[in-house]
């Protein structure tokens, strides 16, 4: 999974495949673009999702307490993949509405973000330690993702595991992880209107929905993904010669075509 854009990321595959003796994918959606398999041939590509450290990123006070705080975090180098100015787009309707927009913009080339909330000027500043980052997690109620493409997007596991409401567009593992109006929200349309839709459904139900998530994100942890690679390479290791391992799953991971099934709860 590659957070360069669809018609780059699937370039990237295809010279991956090309060149690649095995290939672990981030997502599914990476995954299943697979064309069908020589079953003649050994496995060689697998599907192991970006996992998040449960021991760093923990959970704060009950969502519902918290502030109505909505964070969205991406790079400058793909700031309009990533959405920046569709987010910042529904700020004054955010503020409307009485909630805080915290939008991280993050400089990957330096160690500077560039950071603008509700009621603040936009500043620059160093780049958030992981203590301040999970500080922010925790404060905040919803997360909100609304890339065009993604590899993962590990900020939303994060913000996950530290009692957010996550609210995305399905791109990276976000299909994988969210159950739509039950443990998260699929954004199913990039546009102002939707997010808007999606954010009043989110806030509504925020202590369900992120309570959920709490119960769903404990079996993202890193120690699954490790299991997960170390089978894989033992397997690569040989050959691809001894009988394979799974090629796609985490214990807490949703089936593509289940999600795909549903309807946006929001």
């Amino acid at each position: 999974g590659m957070n360069t854009g669809p018609d780059r990321s699937r370039d990237l595959q295809y010279k991956a495949r090309r060149r690649g003796a095995f290939i672990i994918h981030n997502n599914l959606a990476s995954f299943e673009a697979n064309p069908s398999a020589d079953s003649s041939q050994p496995v060689r590509e697998f599907c192991v999702p970006n996992g998040v450290d449960l021991e760093m990123f923990t959970p704060g006070p009950q969502c519902g307490a918290r502030k109505r705080r909505i964070m969205w975090i991406g790079s400058e180098i793909h700031r309009e993949v990533k959405g920046y100015t569709l987010i910042e787009s529904c700020r004054k309707a955010m503020e409307a509405e009485g909630w805080i927009l915290d939008t991280i913009l993050a400089d990957s080339r330096g160690d500077t973000v560039r950071r603008r909330i509700t009621g603040k000027d936009s500043a620059v500043s160093p780049r958030l330690s992981q203590e301040e980052l999970v500080a922010a997690y925790q404060a905040t109620s919803m997360f909100m993702c609304c890339s065009e493409s993604e590899g993962t997007h590990n900020p939303a596991l994060e913000a996950a595991a530290c009692g957010c409401v996550i609210a995305s567009t399905a791109v990276g593992n976000m299909p994988e992880l969210i159950v739509p109006g039950q443990n998260g929200v699929i954004i199913r349309e990039r546009s102002q209107g939707r997010i808007m839709a999606v954010s009043k459904y989110a806030m509504k139900n925020r202590d369900r929905i992120s309570g959920a998530m709490l119960r769903s994100i404990e079996q993202w942890g890193w120690e699954d993904g490790v299991a997960r690679y170390y089978e894989i390479f033992r397997y690569a290791a040989g050959g691809g010669e001894q009988k394979a391992p799974p090629q796609t799953g985490l214990p807490g991971s949703v089936p593509l075509d289940y999600v795909r099934a549903q309807d946006d709860a929001g």
